[in-house]
């Protein structure tokens, strides 16, 4: 299991540690945002926090990190020690317009999940997205996002299947 963690945040270290691609940019224009740093401030309202890190790898391909986590709160029959879900993952996307960070893009993801008193499981996904990068120099970023991450090695503590979800991160492009 500690293998797992460390492999995992070695992967995520290597991906955001290499360089982005260069492109040319038109004189005038405003540099292509090459990564971006976004969380979901509404979630704070439920008790849900979630961040990422994604980094252009490629014209058409990003990769980054991602972790979330949610307080029940004692509410619906939890106590108050089963009550916490993390996850963490790292993950790879890739933009079928060649605009990375922007429009629709496919994902897949592997990570940790923890629900509760149960023990830390590994996890691979699939997710789908769909970004957008505003303002005068395309700095504001917003992304929408859903997925479905397969737990391995489940129990009757975990379903195997659980829904990733990105209502609405906000963040800074650069």
């Amino acid at each position: 299991m500690m293998s797992r963690i460390v492999f995992a945040t070695l992967v995520a270290a290597l991906l955001t540690l290499t360089p982005a691609t260069a492109g040319a940019q038109p004189p005038g224009s405003p540099a292509a945002a090459r990564q971006v740093v976004s969380a979901n401030p509404f979630g704070l309202l439920i008790g849900w926090f979630n961040a990422e890190f994604e980094r252009q790898v490629s014209e058409s391909v990003t990769a980054g990190a991602g972790a979330s986590t949610f307080d029940w709160g004692g509410e619906h029959g939890f106590s108050r020690d089963d009550a916490r879900y993390v996850n963490g993952d790292v993950f790879v996307r890739y933009y079928p317009g060649g605009r990375t960070l922007q429009g629709f893009a496919l994902g897949v993801k592997a990570g940790l999940t923890k629900g509760g008193s149960a023990s830390a499981r590994f996890g691979v996904g699939l997710d789908t997205n769909w970004n957008w990068l505003l303002g005068k120099r395309d700095n504001v970023y917003v992304g929408l996002g859903f997925g479905l991450k397969r737990l391995v090695g489940a129990d009757s503590d975990y379903p195997m299947v659980i829904p990733t979800i990105r209502i609405i991160n906000l963040g800074v492009a650069f």
